[in-house]
Formats: structure tokens, sequence, C-alpha cells
């Protein structure tokens, strides 16, 4: 990604298309207020929360993509390192098992814009193991305070503390020593609180959200806890099922050897077979526990409730996922440990295989991990950009320039303001067809967006624009009205779709848009991956037609009159 800079391929959805905005915005305000007039026609930060705050830092100096590439950065080494040395120090597994695990934890396609949420768990329970041991040591609180400043106390940080909790109340009960834990927790709860602040003020006193008007549906309960439990979550991606699997066959085979050897005179004392075990047993069912509770939230009687709580009702308490990944590739590195522990009790008993059997706990140990390995790199960007580097083909994969197409931007930036007379912050555009984050990302100010807590107003006012568009098709109802994250000018015709490419030809044949409605937020160009069959006559006027082919899209730019 280094070499190739902006022509590297990278996951588009619920990155470049939302979360990634809130950095560019907080980067851009960072040293001036917390308003963001760019988007939405103007939102303070508490509507647009980057989930890492503190790697906002990284685009407050350079452009979109250096941001981001910093902090797939960040994100690579913290999740490598802290899995090495997780495994390394305190399972005591060979060095190439911590390698080869950490490596694969690594290159998980973890969306970078969520930070440290998943790959820093890792280095946060190294963090506490120390401090279970010793409250008096201050490194630990070190790595508290960066995952603290580089997760979402909403997406992993409540669970993180429910968790601890748990722990702190277990050891209590056994009457262990509680006080680094507990102080820990509160240095964890301190740093979300001191990033978070707008957040927790406007909980508190804010606007009513548009959340409140949020409508929930049930899932199958089996349906939903077989993929959880095998597949995981797009949000935080995993691709756990060889790991889960190959955690499930070691547990079992091991826990048969611990009942065969109970009988047997002349078993040798394993203490590690037995402590990896006990460990590899707990993170399955750690693993089964989160599935059933992510089940039992999106059964319909959970959906229900959630329908009568207003804001209250989008909290999702269920995100105890995205400890997955660290979870599964933890099991795995443990399930690496136990075959190592299986080798050395056969060569404590058979000096004479000692040769044989070396070489067949290597090869199946490389090999388990291999194979998820080989998952990881099959399903993430990696290959793409591994490909491009080696033939110079991107093939049809989508690349960071593609989708903000800069220089179609700045070109029509530029015609507005030597044809209008107009700089970029004094007129506001809709994007239709087209992502609105791709405007904002270059600049341009908006009446539409994504974001997860807008007030209730606005998402009113918007709704008068794409009123009758809605009326025409139910999923876009769904989409808007019970849901309405999204902000954006959903046509018809195309079922909502944004992301409408030059190939798709697009002519828009019955757009009824309320032109009054969009002036009413300060809507006055209309960027248009389509033409407007009739623009006219609907209240809009075709200023130019951009259509190089050097550009992503093919865009109409309409005035709104």
């Amino acid at each position: 990604m280094i070499y190739l800079g902006t022509s590297a391929v990278v996951e588009v959805r619920d990155q470049l298309d939302g979360e990634i905005v809130a950095y560019y915005l907080r980067g851009r305000h960072l040293f001036n207020g917390n308003f963001y007039p760019e988007i939405m026609g103007g939102l303070k930060g508490a509507s647009i929360i980057a989930p890492a705050p503190i790697l906002a830092v990284f685009y407050a100096f350079g452009d979109v993509y250096t941001g981001y590439l910093l902090s797939f950065i960040v994100v690579k080494i913290t999740a490598y390192l802290s899995m090495y040395f997780l495994l390394n120090k305190y399972l005591k597994a060979p060095s190439y098992i911590s390698a080869g695990v950490a490596v694969t934890f690594a290159y998980i396609p973890f969306f970078a814009v969520y930070g440290l949420c998943g790959p820093g768990i890792p280095m946060v329970l190294i963090a506490f193991l120390e401090l279970a041991k010793d409250h008096k040591k201050l490194w630990p609180y070190v790595p508290l305070i960066i995952y603290g400043a580089a997760s979402s106390p909403v997406l992993t940080g409540y669970a993180v503390i429910i968790l601890l909790g748990i722990v702190i109340i277990f050891r209590l009960i056994k009457k262990k020593q509680i006080k680094g834990l507990v102080t820990g927790a509160a240095v964890l709860i301190s740093t979300y609180c001191l990033y978070n602040i707008d957040l927790i003020k406007d909980v508190i006193m804010g606007d009513v959200s548009h959340k409140s008007q949020m409508v929930y549906f049930g899932s199958s309960f089996v349906e939903s806890f077989v993929n959880v439990l095998i597949k995981g979550i797009v949000m935080t991606p995993s691709y756990h099922q060889y790991c889960f699997w190959i955690s499930l066959v070691t547990l079992i085979i091991s826990g048969c050897y611990a009942i065969f050897v109970k009988n047997d005179k002349r078993k040798t004392e394993n203490k590690n077979l037995k402590n990896h075990t006990i460990i590899l047993a707990t993170l399955m069912v750690l693993g089964i526990m989160i599935a059933l509770y992510n089940s039992f939230f999106v059964s319909d009687f959970v959906a229900n409730l959630r329908n009568h709580m207003g804001t209250l009702g989008s909290f999702q308490s269920n995100r105890f996922y995205w400890l997955y990944p660290a979870l599964w590739y933890l099991s795995l590195g443990v399930s690496a440990c136990i075959i190592n522990d299986f080798r050395q009790i056969i060569i404590e008993k058979n000096e004479k295989a000692k040769v044989i059997t070396n070489i067949a706990s290597v090869v199946i140990i490389l090999g388990i991990i291999g194979i998820c390995a080989a998952n990881i790199l099959y399903v993430g960007t990696f290959r793409y950009n591994l490909r491009q580097v080696i033939k110079g083909n991107k093939g049809n994969s989508l690349t960071f320039e593609d989708y903000v197409d800069k220089d179609e931007y700045d070109a029509i930036k530029a015609f507005i303001e030597k044809e209008e007379g107009l700089s970029v912050e004094e007129y506001r555009v809709g994007s239709l067809g087209i992502e609105p984050a791709v405007a904002i990302l270059n600049g341009f100010y908006t009446i539409d967006g994504y974001s997860n807590n807008y007030p209730l107003k606005y998402k009113e006012e918007f709704r008068r624009i794409i009123a009758k568009e809605l009326d025409k098709n139910i999923n876009n109802v769904w989409y808007y009205d019970y849901w309405g994250n999204r902000c954006y000018l959903l046509a018809a015709q195309f079922n909502g779709n944004q992301f409408l490419g030059r190939e798709d030809h697009v002519v828009y044949t019955d757009l009824e848009f309320d032109t009054a409605a969009m002036k009413a937020l300060g809507c006055d160009y209309l960027l248009s991956v389509g033409e407007i069959s009739g623009a006219e006559e609907k209240g809009y006027t075709l200023l130019n037609r951009f259509d190089d082919a050097r550009y992503s899209y093919c865009i109409y730019l309409y005035k709104v009159n």
C-alpha cells in the first residue's frame, strides 16, 4: 500500500463510504472547534464521531490517503506485536507458532477506520494480566490509555469493561488481588470519557436523535447463532471458520487424552497441556456464549422490546462479537501449543521417536496455521495489491483513487468557481447515484451524508425531498424511515443504489425530488451519475457533463432552480 499509494485496492464498505469521513472532518477541524459545516448542512461533533479519536491526528496534516495509510499501519503493527507477545510470553508458545499466528491475525482484513477496536484486544489482555499479578506496575497502564484513545467505547469498550467486571467479581470470590484490575478499568474508562466527552454531553442534553425512529426486525435464533459462531460478523471480519474447527477438534482430542490417561500409571504430568486445554476450553465457551447472546439480542422478542425504547433501543449490547478476531486466533495459537505439548509427551515416553515426532508436529502446526493464513490471504485485499505490484494489473478491483476520483471533483469545483463565481464554501451539493462521502472527501459541502446520530429534525426535513421517491419503493422506505443512518437522495428507479458506475449508463426517467425542499436545505447543485430526463421541467438546469475517460464516474452537474 505504501508502494502503490492511492492506486492501492481498499475496502470501501463501512470505510470510505462512511467512517473515514469522520476522521477527515475531525482532522480538518482539529484546532478550530467541534462543528463540521461540510456534511448534511452542518453537524456537531457528536453526530459524526471517529471510532478511534486519536487517529484523527493523522488526517490533520496530510491528504486523506496518508491518514488512512498511517492508521492502517498502526492497526497491523499493533495486531502483530500484541498477539505475538501474548502467545510467546504468556502462553509460552514457541517463536514460530507465535509469529505464524500473529502474522495471520495481523493480516485479517480489519477495517482500519475502527482503529484498535478488534486488533488491540490482545494488547488489553496483556495489560490486565500484568496488573492482575502486580498492581504496582506502571507500564501496563500505557497500552490501556492507547487502547482507550484508539478504540470506541460503543463498539468494544463496554464489552471489555463488562468482561473485566466479571473477572473482578470472580477474583473477589476467590479472595485474590483486584486492585490492579480496578485501577486499570478506571484508567480505561477515564480515557474513553476524555476522548468521547462530546458524545456523553449529547446523550445527556443533545437534540432528539434520528435513532428514536429506528425500527428493528428480529432474526432466526438458530440461524444467527450458527452464522456468528462459524462465520463471524461482516463489520468486524474474522474469517475464523477454520480456527473454530481446528480448535474444536484439538479440544476434543486433548479432552479424550485427559480421560484416557487417568488410569495410566505411566502418565507423565504435563502442566502446560493441562493449562492450555483449560485456556482453550475457556475461549471456546466464551465464543459460544457471545454467539448465544447475539442470537438472543437479534431475536424477535428483543427487537420488539427495542422498538418501544426510543433512542435507548439503538444501543447494541451484542457487540461482544468485536472480540471474535482476537478470541479465535488466540484459540488457534493455543491449539498449536497443545499439539506442541503432545510432541513433548511423546518424546518423553519414546526418545527414539524424537526426530519423526518433531518433524510431524511442526508440519501439523504449520499446516493448520497455513490453512487459516491462506483463507485470510484469499478474502482480503492484500492479494489484489500484491498482484498489482507484480503484474501491474488491478483487475476489476476498486482502488482508493477510483473511489475518491479527486481529478474529476477538482474539475467540477473549478468549473463552478469559474462559471458561477462561487468558492466551495459558498454552496452545497447533493449526490445522486454517488456516495456523498466522495464529495465530502473532495472538500465539497453537502446536504447528504452518513451519520449514526444526527438530529431527527434534519431527517424529517430531508425526507421532504425524497418523499415521492420513497412512495414508489418499499425497500427505500425501510432503508430511510426504519434505519436512516444514510441520509441519501434515494431514487426509486435504482432501488436507492448509490454506487452506479459509468458502465451503468444511467438515465433517471421519472425522478420526483422536491426541489423547493432541496433549496430550503441550501442545496444549489446536484451531482448526478446519470442524465435526468425532463430536467428543466423538474427544476434542474444542466450546466456541464464530466465524462473524461480518466474519470471513475460520468457526472452530470445540475443547478437546482
